[in-house]
C-alpha cells in the first residue's frame, strides 16, 4: 500500500518472477538429488556395500546443497567402508561416485537448471566459477539462484515503463 497506484502491478510481477525462479531452483536441486541418490542406491548395491539405502538416502538428501552436497553426502559411506577395511569396493564406489558427479555437475546440473530457470548453462557455469572467487563455498552456494535473480531482475528493467502521473494518481 506504501507503493503508488501505478507502481503495484510492476512490483507485484517482479515479486512472482523471483518467487518461480525460486521455486524452479528447489525444483531442479530437489530433482538432481532423487537421481543421485537413486544412482548411488544401486552404485552401494552393487559393490555389496552395507548399508545401502541409508547412505544412498543421506546422499539424496545432502545433493539439495550445490556442491558441497557431494562432499557431505559421500562422507558417511567413505568412512563406513575405510574403518570396515574394504578398500577394492571404496575404490570403485569413489570411481563411480566420481564419474557421476562429473557428468552431474558439468552437464546435467547446468542443463537441467537452465531450462528450469531459463538460464544458458555456459552463463550458469560462469556464474559459478565468478561467484566462487568472490564469496568461496558460499559464493557457489548462493551463485544460481543469484545469477537467475539477476536476470529476472534485468529483463523487468529492460520491459519496464514507468507508470503515468494519472496511474500514479489513484
Amino acid at each position: 500500500n506504501r507503493l503508488p497506484v501505478g507502481w503495484r502491478s510492476h512490483v507485484k510481477a517482479f515479486v512472482e518472477d523471483l518467487h518461480q525462479v525460486m521455486l524452479a531452483f528447489v525444483q531442479g536441486q530437489v530433482f538432481l538429488g532423487v537421481l543421485t541418490g537413486l544412482y548411488m542406491f544401486v552404485v552401494y548395491s552393487l559393490f555389496g556395500v552395507d548399508y545401502a539405502l541409508l547412505f544412498a538416502s543421506l546422499f539424496a538428501v545432502a545433493e539439495l546443497l550445490p556442491i558441497i552436497g557431494t562432499y557431505i553426502g559421500f562422507t558417511p559411506a567413505l568412512l563406513f567402508m575405510a574403518f570396515t577395511g574394504d578398500f577394492t569396493t571404496l575404490l570403485g564406489v569413489f570411481t563411480s561416485s566420481y564419474i557421476w558427479q562429473s557428468l552431474k555437475d558439468n552437464i546435467l546440473q547446468p542443463q537441467l537448471m537452465g531450462n528450469k530457470l531459463g538460464m544458458h548453462p555456459v552463463f550458469i557455469l560462469v556464474s559459478l566459477v565468478i561467484c566462487g572467487k568472490l564469496g568461496g563455498v558460499l559464493g557457489v552456494l548462493l551463485a544460481i539462484p543469484v545469477a537467475a535473480m539477476m536476470i529476472v531482475t534485468l529483463r523487468r528493467i529492460k520491459t519496464f515503463q514507468f507508470p503515468t502521473e494519472d496511474e500514479d494518481d489513484l
